[in-house]
């Protein structure tokens, strides 16, 4: 194991930056000057010094303090990559373990299906404290979140959403609408790489819930749905949010979404027609419903073809709103669960066609983590327009090896009568 002055002889190390810079050439692909370190699978950076690979952010330590650490080395801010010296910490496994992030940002709160309520627990000295049943899976973050200021300190992390790393190998293809979305396996912590339109050089890595929310602003502006933004920062009352010109997101809470449907679906009820009679605005509202329970599950049907294979909760937001829409045209509470699989579906095909898009706005919103009605027409419109080029590229390159063929055909069969005259 190399010790410090050795390491200081082989490399430089930058704390500001991050990066370590090769002091002497070690062989034709390790030359003096070269920025050290490439990513493994998991994103951590790993440096080769004297035959043996390190991890770059325990040589860090190595660098910086003289001596290995004794522990494991935690990522404030959970990028696996990022090895500048302000965000690397010492810390046992549990520390460590209570600074991931989650899926969504609601950490310690689990879906109990006995029970029908949301279960908040938290680990201590590996042991499972239970904090309760709550109804919603906010109450539950919350709960979690008080008892982590207590047990976890400075390493807590409640309602955070994840960082999220590319991973470049490992990878495998799922073909959607034209076949145009490549998929990387999942890192530790969950983010997915999408390359765009194929391209080996087009690779960027999404969390799940920017294309949830993207999946839910493609579908919407396709049906005709309002959208004012979307946003991904999450808050103790949201992980992310598609809202309409109406919704002041930092007034959003589960409750305030179910009130809005509860509100729309009992005011289309008072305009629906008894029987014998006949309103003109009943095809309307079964339209425009049907429309607001395709949006509702749009997020966890983009999920889905993007290979996150996860369930669509009976206890989330999204399908409690989606229930509330289908009730409120159909005949029976029986009769629910098929419309609603129903508009998933019709979702689903919405998503497959204009899949293209829904990389694009998820790219811009994992970065930029909110973005306004405006610039999601922006992207759609190039994200379109790129697709229609790429297809247009596509079939022209198709028919120019058709015209080769035929070519080709065309040639062979005439050599061959050439050569029966001959004979």
């Amino acid at each position: 194991m190399i010790i410090a002055e050795r390491l200081r002889e082989l490399l430089h190390y930058e704390p500001e930056t991050g990066k370590f810079t090769r002091l002497v050439s070690t062989s034709s692909n390790a030359r003096a000057g070269d920025v050290a370190g490439y990513p493994t699978r998991q994103g951590y950076l790993q440096i080769g010094a004297d035959g043996k690979y390190y991890f770059a952010h325990r040589l860090a330590f190595l660098y910086m303090t003289g001596e290995w650490p004794r522990n494991q080395i935690d990522h404030i801010n959970l990028d696996k990559s990022d090895n500048r010296w302000s965000n690397l910490r010492e810390a046992t496994n549990a520390q460590n373990q209570a600074n991931k992030a989650t899926l969504f940002g609601f950490k310690g709160a689990i879906w109990h299906k006995t029970n029908r309520k949301w279960c908040a627990k938290i680990s201590r000295n590996n042991k499972t404290r239970h904090l309760g049943y709550l109804a919603t899976q906010q109450e539950a973050a919350v709960a979690y979140a008080e008892a982590a200021k207590e047990f976890q300190g400075e390493f807590a992390r409640p309602f955070n959403s994840r960082v999220t790393t590319p991973i470049m190998n490992n990878h495998f293809h799922s073909s959607l609408a034209s076949g145009s979305l490549s998929c990387l396996r999942d890192d530790a912590a969950g983010a997915r790489s999408l390359s765009l339109d194929g391209g080996a050089d087009a690779v960027l890595a999404v969390a799940p819930i920017a294309i949830h929310e993207s999946s839910h602003c493609i579908v919407a502006r396709f049906l005709g749905l309002p959208v004012a933004g979307v946003t991904i920062k999450a808050s103790a009352d949201y992980a992310g949010l598609c809202f309409g010109p109406d919704t002041e997101p930092s007034k959003v809470t589960p409750t305030v979404l179910r009130e809005e449907a509860e509100r729309r679906c009992n005011d289309a009820t008072e305009l629906l027609p008894l029987p014998g009679e006949r309103r003109d605005c009943t095809a309307s509202w079964v339209v425009h419903a049907q429309s607001l329970v395709m949006e509702s599950v749009a997020g966890w049907a983009g999920e889905e073809l993007a290979g996150f294979n996860r369930e669509l909760e009976a206890g989330s937001t999204d399908y409690i709103v989606a229930r509330m829409y289908a009730r409120s045209v159909v005949m029976s509470d029986e009769a629910v669960p098929s419309f609603v699989a129903a508009c998933r579906a019709d979702a689903t095909q919405i998503l497959k066609t204009h899949w293209s898009a829904v990389e694009a706005v998820a790219a811009a919103l994992d970065e930029r983590k909110m973005l306004t009605g405006a610039d999601i027409d922006t992207i759609i419109i190039e994200a379109e327009q790129r697709a229609v080029h790429v297809a247009e590229l596509q079939r022209r390159a198709r028919m120019t090896a058709m015209t080769a063929r035929a070519k080709s055909g065309a040639e062979s069969t005439g050599a061959s009568s050439m050569r029966s005259r001959i004979e």
